[in-house]
């Protein structure tokens, strides 16, 4: 179970991470962090006894299991509740950013146009309302820099979800909050 230190911990370990890391870095990085806190979110959700845990739930996130994607955590996270329509779309394109860097041979920036089209699209940018006056941002740093302050939200809320899932409160409460399309 993941408390607020915990938490706090893994994030600034991301932040530090991240500051090193080169634009193809940065997206595979996100990526895998919010592939991993889905997974933590999917478990929450499935909490069940040990017997059912060891003969059920490992196995649908082994390797060759069901949810062993980033792709089916978003999809299924989305089918069960636990996302938002808007978050379930960020996410998706979160995803579809880091195969375009990681399947790519020749190095990729966020200046590619493909990839800046797709930074474009993410909600939770705007939903974040960032005041900064992007003409005195390099040209060259604008789009990754939308791309962080996404990630940076997405995360902070996939942990609070995943603190909320793991908690005693009803389920009615657990959804409301999985589901308020301000998060």
């Amino acid at each position: 179970m993941m408390n607020v230190n915990d938490l706090r911990r893994e994030a600034n370990l991301l932040f530090e991470s991240l500051q090193k890391e080169s634009d193809r870095g940065d997206a595979l990085v996100n990526a895998a962090f919010f592939d991993t806190t889905l997974e933590r979110l999917l478990r929450a959700r499935f909490c069940y006894g040990d017997a059912k845990r060891a003969k059920l739930i490992e196995p649908l996130f082994d390797a060759f299991g069901p949810l062993s994607t980033f792709s089916a955590k978003i999809r299924i996270s989305y089918a069960i509740d636990l996302l938002h329509e808007s978050m379930a779309n960020d996410l998706d394109l979160v995803r579809r950013i880091r195969n375009a860097f990681a399947h790519s041979l020749e190095p990729k920036t966020f200046q590619d146009p493909t990839i800046t089209r797709m930074v474009d699209n993410l909600a939770a940018f705007g939903a974040a309302k960032v005041n900064v006056d992007f003409e005195k941002l390099p040209p060259d740093r604008v789009s990754r820099f939308k791309f962080d302050v996404t990630c940076s939200r997405i995360g902070a809320l996939l942990q609070a979800k995943v603190v909320v899932q793991q908690s005693e409160l009803p389920w009615d409460a657990k959804r409301d909050f999985m589901l308020a399309p301000n998060l």
